[in-house]
C-alpha cells in the first residue's frame, strides 16, 4: 500500500514536470525541426518502454491522436516524452526507467473508454489526459475508482474539481470558475 501511495505521489510530481517541460525553453543551441523532435521523442519513449521494470513508474497517455482536437496531440506528446527523458536521465523512479504507454482519446467517449480499458489492463500507474473536459468527464470515474492517478494538462470544467475522485484526479489548468473572474477583472481594468 505504501508503494502504491509513493507511486501516486511520483505520478503527480511527474505531471508537474510535464507541464514545466511543455512550457519551458529548450536550452539546446542547435535548431531542429518538429519532425526531428518527434522522431527523437519516439525513440526515447521506445527506449523507456523497453528498459522499464515492474518497480518503475508506467505512465499512460489519453490524448487526442484523432478527431477534432488531434492538432493538440503533438505538443502534448512531445512534452510527455521530454519529461520522461529528463526523469530517466536523472535515474528514473525507484532506480528504474519511467515507461510510457500511449493511447488515443479522440474526441469521442467511446474511443476514450476503450483506450482507458486498455491502459488499466496494462496496469499503468497514472494517466496523462484527457485534453478535453468532456472526454475526461466520461472516463474519470473509471480511472479514479481503479486507484489510478489521472492528470489533465488542459481540463477547465468546474465540475471536474468536485467529481468525487478520492484524490486521484489532478489538472494543471485552472478551472473555469477561477478563469472567469480573472478575465472579467482584466476586461474591467482595461475598460
Amino acid at each position: 500500500m505504501r508503494n502504491r501511495r509513493l507511486l501516486r505521489l511520483l505520478a503527480v510530481l511527474f505531471a508537474f514536470v510535464l507541464v514545466a517541460a511543455a512550457c519551458g525553453d529548450d536550452d539546446d543551441s542547435s535548431s531542429s525541426s518538429a519532425s526531428e523532435a518527434s522522431a527523437s521523442s519516439s525513440e526515447s519513449s521506445s527506449e523507456a518502454s523497453d528498459s522499464g521494470s515492474a518497480e518503475g513508474l508506467n505512465i499512460g497517455t489519453l490524448l487526442p491522436e484523432t478527431g477534432a482536437l488531434a492538432f493538440l496531440s503533438e505538443p502534448l506528446v512531445l512534452a510527455v516524452d521530454m519529461a520522461i527523458r529528463d526523469i530517466n536521465a536523472a535515474g528514473g523512479v525507484n532506480g528504474a526507467d519511467v515507461t510510457l504507454t500511449k493511447g488515443d482519446s479522440g474526441t469521442d467517449p467511446d474511443i476514450a473508454n476503450t483506450t482507458v480499458d486498455r491502459l488499466l489492463t496494462e496496469e499503468v500507474d497514472a494517466i496523462v489526459g484527457a485534453a478535453a473536459s468532456g472526454i475526461t468527464g466520461s472516463v474519470i470515474e473509471k480511472i479514479t475508482s481503479s486507484g489510478t492517478t489521472q492528470c489533465s494538462p488542459s481540463n477547465t470544467a468546474a465540475g471536474l474539481g468536485t467529481s468525487g475522485d478520492d484524490g486521484y484526479y489532478f489538472r494543471t489548468a485552472p478551472s473555469d470558475d477561477l478563469q472567469a473572474p480573472a478575465l472579467a477583472n482584466v476586461v474591467l481594468g482595461d475598460g
